[in-house]
């Protein structure tokens, strides 16, 4: 996944808010919206711009392996210095499950 365009045509507003935090900033229709990858407690702070909204927080676990990889790539960009991803977690493969007659 190449998010490099999506950076680069100013759709998003990467900072590197500490080492260990990449912000992220969208414009979007409905108002604004704030991500924050904390690498260092493995969690994603998203709020938005409005005063109605709160704080929800995701655990990387529930992320997409891809785009972890790339925010990370980012941060590194912008100077910071995350820990490394833990190892991507082995998959298990599901019976598969047919009709039964």
């Amino acid at each position: 996944m190449d998010l490099s365009k999506a950076f680069n045509n100013s759709q998003y507003a990467a900072t590197n808010k500490t080492p260990f935090v990449l912000d992220i900033y969208t414009e979007t229709r409905g108002g604004s919206m704030y991500n924050a990858f904390d690498f260092l407690t493995r969690n994603l702070y998203t709020r938005t711009g409005s005063s109605e909204g709160g704080v929800t927080v995701t655990p990387f676990s529930q992320l997409d392996r891809e785009v972890l990889v790339a925010m990370r790539d980012k941060l590194v960009e912008l100077g910071g210095q995350p820990p490394e991803l833990p190892p991507e977690a082995p998959t298990l493969n599901k019976p598969q499950r047919g009709l039964n007659p």
